[in-house]
């Protein structure tokens, strides 16, 4: 069966292509694979996930070892406490990021502790951010974003203090 007989890539590949088509993703500066759509360029920090062939990544395609590559190194522009090494494990439908806790508010020792959760929802094509409410120790979702680049800036930068405590 090749690529364009599956019916799970072709339904994945047509959805990209619909929302790109709707100027859903012009915004982000994002095309969909194949021919171009107007002016829009793609830019290797706003590329989806895409499958060994070029296609959109399908449902079930998270965590994998590129995106949490990528979710590392874009970690490395956040504004707080930069003098940590955190890391990011795979998670359920995505992934956690856990880093020691420098403030102490958390765990008093500094011990490691959950930071972010990044989850993609394959039924809406989003990514959730939450954080770790560590009183009640659950996850709250914070927003919805369209990419992973996205939600990961959103972490970066954390005006609120709720992710970096």
């Amino acid at each position: 069966m090749g690529r364009d007989d599956d019916p799970e890539l072709g339904h994945a590949r047509d959805r990209w292509q619909a929302h790109a088509k709707a100027g859903y993703l012009a915004g982000q500066g994002i095309r969909a694979p194949g021919p171009s759509i107007g002016s829009l360029a793609m830019t290797d920090a706003h590329r989806p996930s895409q499958g060994p062939r070029g296609e959109p990544s399908v449902p079930g395609a998270h965590p994998n070892e590129i995106d949490r590559r990528r979710i590392l190194r874009l970690l490395k522009n956040r504004r707080r406490y930069r003098y940590v090494t955190p890391t990011v494990l795979p998670g359920p439908d995505g992934y956690i990021v856990r880093s020691p806790c420098c403030s102490r508010t958390v765990d008093s020792r500094g011990g490691i502790i959950d930071v972010a959760w990044l989850r993609f929802r394959s039924s809406h094509n989003v990514w959730h951010l939450y954080r770790r409410d560590h009183g009640t120790d659950t996850w709250v979702i914070q927003s919805a974003q369209p990419s992973l680049i996205l939600a990961v800036a959103e972490l970066n930068d954390d005006p609120a203090r709720v992710y970096w405590t």
